[in-house]
């Protein structure tokens, strides 16, 4: 009888397998674009291995160039506010380039997977939440007036921002590299996060812990106050007030002459001056 259950399980699961494995289907290399209106979104969610330019305009659109036999294979899905795409076969194309034009509705863009999202200009939002996961990246040039990032897994970033307020949440290990010109900066690096930052900043808040890495040389700061705990490794260009808590053996090495507090150093921590 266990037997029996057993080998329906498996052909179950076989079943499944194939049921989910999808179609693969050729392009015919003759390529065409089409332009589908669609309703305006507050967010965008891209999966699989798309790469899709973000593009700023008065409608919203998603335009598709692609081999004429595969834009039926590739589905616009817009519902509840978020427009997201997905495929129903796999495609051997030419050429697939995918341009998703926005509005100032659009408030929050999601990555997953390996997909890849950028800009040629610089795109303006009113506020910005940019989600990036697993193996997908980011390239954009952005102006907002508040603006978040969070970073998990393997993604990689590359920003060029403008923005009054900035957050940083940096996870697993994800990169980020930054041009910021912002008022205030809120960077909180976990595990063995990587960002490289340059720019200008009024106010810089730092929180960084386990392995995680700030490489923040360039990044000329006023105020900052700096927590490092574990392996974690800093570096910070202040020319005002530094506030420092540092434990563990982290590593904060200072850049241009501010005037520095010690609320907290213990353990092996390790300051340089540079």
């Amino acid at each position: 009888m266990i037997k029996q259950l057993l080998s329906l399980f498996f052909i179950l699961i076989t079943i499944t397998a194939f049921a989910q494995k999808k179609e693969k289907v050729k392009g015919s290399r003759i390529l065409s674009t089409e332009t589908t209106p669609v309703y305006g979104f507050q967010r965008l969610v891209l999966n699989e291995d798309f790469e899709v330019k973000l593009v700023k305009a008065d409608s919203t659109s998603v335009q598709i160039m692609t081999d004429d036999n595969l834009h039926e294979y590739i589905t616009i899905v817009s519902q509840d506010s978020t427009l997201s795409l997905k495929t129903t076969a796999r495609l051997q194309e030419k050429k697939l380039e995918i341009t998703i034009f926005y509005n100032d509705l659009l408030n929050t863009i999601e990555l997953n997977e390996d997909a890849e999202i950028s800009s040629e200009n610089t795109l303006k939002f009113n506020d910005l939440t940019l989600t990036a996961s697993e193996s997908s990246k980011a390239f954009l040039t952005i102006e907002c007036d508040l603006f978040k990032i969070i970073n998990n897994n393997r993604a990689k970033v590359e920003l060029n921002l403008t923005a009054n307020a900035v957050n940083l949440e940096l996870n697993d290990n994800s990169r980020l590299i930054a041009l910021i010109n912002a008022s205030k900066i809120v960077a909180d690096l976990l595990e063995s996060a990587d960002a490289k930052i340059e720019g200008d900043t009024e106010n810089l808040l730092l929180v960084a812990d386990n392995s995680s890495d700030f490489r923040g040389e360039k990044l000329t700061a006023k105020d900052a106050n700096v927590k490092t705990e574990n392996r974690a490794r800093t570096s910070i260009d202040v020319s005002g007030n530094l506030l420092i808590n540092a434990s563990g053996t982290s590593e904060i090495s200072i850049y241009g002459s501010p005037k520095i507090t010690l609320e907290s150093f213990e353990d092996n921590a390790i300051l340089r001056r540079k």
